[in-house]
């Protein structure tokens, strides 16, 4: 679907809605190539969507369930992502803030009321925080950074996001190993 501007998608949400349930009438969402930028996606079920290379910049996405979807190749820039669910989503080549993500992502933990995901890119593995996204050596640095501009305490932020860049460190060794594992 090529930007479209006569996409009606509170009706697209209703038929994905009926489809997700097993209802007569329902059809899975198809929003491929769809220009949903700045788009209120808030709260949507979007559960198993095709969504590859759509254009959801600067969309709310916040609590939107997008378990499964498949999200390959959309532009995520500058989406509120606060509150969603992407597990088993598809987001190989999908860009989410200035990265190109390239294989795996996992959420790994909560900071600030936001999911914190590993994401796999092409400059290696980051974190993704709200609108942050950072090395994992980066990770405390930025999380105090985000803390001294909106007003969050700096010891708890300090030690949510070390507890973060721990886990994410164990993630990554857990997936090398499972990597070895696949060669051997």
């Amino acid at each position: 679907m090529a930007s479209d501007t006569t996409l009606d998608l509170p009706e697209v949400l209703r038929l994905h809605a009926l489809w997700e349930l097993g209802e007569d009438g329902g059809s899975r969402a198809n929003l491929r190539g769809a220009d949903l930028y700045d788009a209120n996606l808030y709260g949507a079920n979007l559960r198993d969507a095709n969504l590859r290379d759509a254009n959801l910049r600067g969309a709310d996405l916040r609590g939107a369930d997008l378990r499964g979807a498949n999200l390959r190749g959309a532009d995520l820039r500058d989406a509120n992502l606060r509150g969603e669910d992407l597990r088993w989503a598809d987001l190989r080549d999908a860009t989410i803030g200035e990265h190109v993500l390239t294989g795996r992502v996992a959420a790994i933990g909560e900071a600030a009321d936001y999911p914190v995901l590993m994401l796999a890119t092409e400059a290696g593995h980051v974190l993704r925080a709200g609108c942050v996204t950072c090395t994992l050596d980066g990770a405390v640095e930025a999380a105090l950074s985000e803390a001294e501009s909106s007003g969050l305490d700096a010891d708890l932020t300090r030690t949510e996001a070390e507890a973060v860049v721990a886990h994410g460190r164990a993630l990554l060794a857990a997936w090398a190993a499972m990597d070895a594992e696949v060669e051997a």
